[in-house]
């Protein structure tokens, strides 16, 4: 919403796709696989990830260069499975972010997935 929250593209929920690479060999042992556009970007940033596995817990984390956390938002149950979602540059203060760089990370039981983002106001 308003305050920065991840808002799910298609009918307001999370729109799942089978995952064209799926790695079947290791049972779907993998870190999600994290995309983003546009990067740099002035606004709206356009989250794509992929996880091999039914993921009982998800958060994605955006900190600034300092490494502080500046928005959280966790997701329960996901199955396995590609997801679309877009964030509105607003951290947890309400406030929309300043210029600057800031890292994107996806966190699961099996581990971290993060990319840098670079804001530009």
């Amino acid at each position: 919403g308003e305050r920065g929250s991840v808002i799910h593209t298609g009918d307001r929920s999370t729109d799942v796709k089978d995952p064209p690479d799926m790695d079947r060999h290791t049972g779907g042992n993998r870190l999600p696989n994290l995309q983003c556009y546009p990067n740099p970007s002035n606004g709206f940033i356009h989250i794509f990830f992929t996880v091999y596995s039914p993921t009982p817990h998800l958060r994605i984390v955006v900190y600034d260069i300092l490494g502080r956390e500046v928005y959280e938002e966790s997701h329960q149950a996901l199955s396995s499975g590609s997801y679309t979602c877009e964030w509105n540059g607003v951290g947890r203060s309400g406030n929309v972010l300043g210029s600057g760089i800031y890292f994107l990370e996806l966190q699961t039981e099996m581990g971290r997935v993060a990319m840098k983002l670079v804001f530009m106001k």
